[in-house]
């Protein structure tokens, strides 16, 4: 069986009233049928006390890709910019194929860590329920009736800023409890983000959705739903002394890239290419270069079905006819030599054709 249900979206920040309250003393997260893979930024932050809850069932298999070494995950990471090698995630739990029953716990931070492994108490094609507790000193993990020895905090907990659940399940319900509420986050994604403060969900096409806040260069991130009618708002700082960088916006299971854009400081110029078949084409040279080292800028990209549209700030830089089809677009890219404050992709507006 494999998933195919669209998730309800409930996303609650609450008192004692259960309703969206300016005077709150905890964030309550609930969704009901939830897609798989699950992925959200967290509105809130993780402290003793906070209780997440996961309900599905796994699939009515064994036998698992050589690629995928789990059947279930769940990760609390820094960003839901997606998997790579820089990415942070401060717990994991990895359920390898239920014939193992090896349920692994670790923590990816500069690379995996040491991993404690335990005895699985699932199976496949059965119901499971999945409770992780945060404590002053770890991670205590329930999955149905086996409860775990506390997996130690290995950085501080308040840095989770993003659940992801994925594997060969389907999901019926996750919960959140207990957040501390988000002042801080909240007032960086109003002030970075357009007023982007929803829960999100990548899985569904146009809606908000927050890659990546305060965090360093380089960054490799998916796409989900694709980019046309969508914008990609970036905001950052360039390093001194790093001479270019560069935003790509690329297919996933390929290395063309149908939009490249560079500022080259060295050139004082920025342009656009694209790559294709291992080759650049023609360079669009534009001679302004409104960025300086240390200052802030907002770069917005607009992607429709013929062209990109290059923002700064509110001001038109330039247009970039589509040489590849727009719709294969599904990966962003930003190179060293910039801080991140925000990358958001956000809806944009196309004409009905």
């Amino acid at each position: 069986m494999a998933p195919g249900k669209k998730g309800i979206k409930h996303y609650i920040v609450t008192g004692e009233d259960h309703t969206m309250a300016c005077e709150h003393h905890e964030a309550k997260f609930y969704v009901d049928d939830p897609p798989t893979p699950f992925v959200r930024s967290l509105i809130g932050y993780l402290q003793e006390g906070t209780v997440i809850e996961i309900h599905g069932m796994m699939w009515e298999k064994c036998n698992l890709p050589s690629v995928m070494a789990n059947s279930l995950t769940v990760d609390l990471a820094k960003s839901t910019a997606g998997w790579s090698d820089e990415c942070f995630i401060y717990f994991h739990i990895g359920v390898r194929d239920p014939c193992t029953k090896t349920v692994a716990l670790n923590s990816h931070v500069n690379g995996w860590q040491n991993e404690v492994d335990h005895e699985a108490d699932i199976s496949s094609g059965a119901k499971f329920y999945i409770v992780i507790k945060v404590t002053g000193t770890g991670y205590v993990v329930t999955i149905n009736d086996s409860t775990y020895p506390e997996f130690p905090q290995r950085d501080d907990v308040r840095n989770v800023r993003a659940i992801e659940i994925g594997g060969f399940i389907n999901l019926s319900k996750v919960s959140i409890k207990n957040l501390q509420e988000a002042d801080d986050f909240e007032a960086d994604a109003n002030r970075y983000c357009e007023g982007l403060t929803n829960q999100v969900d990548l899985c569904r096409n146009n809606e908000p959705v927050l890659l990546a806040l305060n965090q360093e260069s380089p960054l490799n991130c998916i796409i989900a739903g694709g980019i046309i009618c969508r914008k990609v708002v970036f905001k950052g700082i360039p390093f001194d002394g790093h001479t270019r960088f560069g935003v790509s916006l690329k297919e996933v299971n390929s290395a063309d890239i149908a939009v490249y854009f560079e500022v080259r400081f060295d050139q004082q110029k920025c342009i656009m290419n694209s790559l294709e078949s291992g080759s650049w084409k023609e360079e669009l040279s534009i001679y302004q270069l409104p960025f300086e080292y240390n200052e802030e800028f907002m770069l917005t990209f607009f992607c429709d079905n013929t062209e990109t549209v290059v923002f700064i700030g509110d001001d038109k830089m330039e247009s970039f006819c589509h040489r590849l089809p727009p719709y294969k677009i599904n990966r962003l890219e930003i190179g060293s030599g910039v801080k991140i404050l925000a990358l958001a992709l956000l809806p944009g507006y196309c004409a009905s054709t």
